[in-house]
C-alpha cells in the first residue's frame, strides 16, 4: 500500500491483483477501477489453470487482494495467503445465458463448477425446466464430462470459461455464463 491525496485527505492505495476469465470482465473490472482513486489495479485475462500460475508468480507483497471468479478464485486461495474476492454469479446471469440456450434447436446442457451450477439448478427447479447440469470438482473431469455428452448426441453447452473452451475445442457449440 501507499498513501494518496484525495480531497485533502491521506488515504492509503489499495494495490490489488485482478485475474478475469475473460476480456468483457477484464474491461469492466478496469472501469469500475477508475472510479475507485484509492484502488490500484492490475488486472490480467487467464482461466483457472493460468490464472493460478500468474498469482503464483507475483511477488505478493506488492499486492493486498487478489479479485477473481468462480473456479478460478478457489484455486488461487489454495496457493495464495492474499485475500481472494470472488466476483459472484448472479442467478441473473444465469438466466441469460439459459434464455439464449432455450432458443437453440437442440439439447443443451450446463456444465461447470458449483458457482455455475448451483444457480442452473435452483432456476431449474423454480422454473420447471427439463436441464441437464453436471458439476464439475475438478479440472480433470471435464474432457471425460463432454465426451460423455458428444457421445449422447448433445450439441451445446453453456459453462464457465475453461468449461466452454474446451467445449469448443472438441467441436461442441457454447455459451458462456459471464458475470
Amino acid at each position: 500500500m501507499f498513501k494518496i491525496k484525495i480531497r485533502g485527505i491521506v488515504m492509503t492505495k489499495i494495490k490489488t491483483l485482478a485475474i478475469a476469465p475473460y476480456n468483457g470482465l477484464k474491461d469492466l473490472i478496469n472501469e469500475l477501477a477508475k472510479e475507485r482513486p484509492e484502488l490500484e489495479v492490475h488486472t490480467f485475462v487467464a482461466d483457472m489453470l493460468d490464472g493460478v500460475e500468474i498469482v503464483k508468480s507475483i511477488q505478493e507483497e506488492h499486492y493486498d487482494a487478489i479479485i477473481s471468479r468462480a473456479g478460478t478464485a478457489d484455486l488461487i486461495r489454495g496457493v495464495s495467503e492474499l485475500p481472494v474476492i470472488d466476483i459472484k454469479l448472479s442467478v441473473i446471469d444465469m438466466m441469460r445465458a439459459m434464455k439464449l440456450a432455450q432458443n437453440y434447436f437442440g439439447t443443451f446442457v450446463i456444465v461447470g463448477y458449483k458457482s455455475i451450477t448451483e444457480s442452473a439448478n435452483m432456476i431449474c427447479q423454480i422454473m420447471e425446466y427439463d436441464v441437464e447440469v453436471n458439476t464439475i470438482t475438478d479440472i480433470y473431469e471435464i474432457e471425460g464430462c463432454l465426451t460423455e455428452l458428444k457421445n449422447k448426441g448433445i450439441s451445446l453447452i453453456v459453462g464457465d470459461v475453461i468449461t466452454v473452451n474446451r467445449a469448443r475445442m472438441m467441436g461442441f457449440n457454447t455459451i458462456l455464463v459471464t458475470s
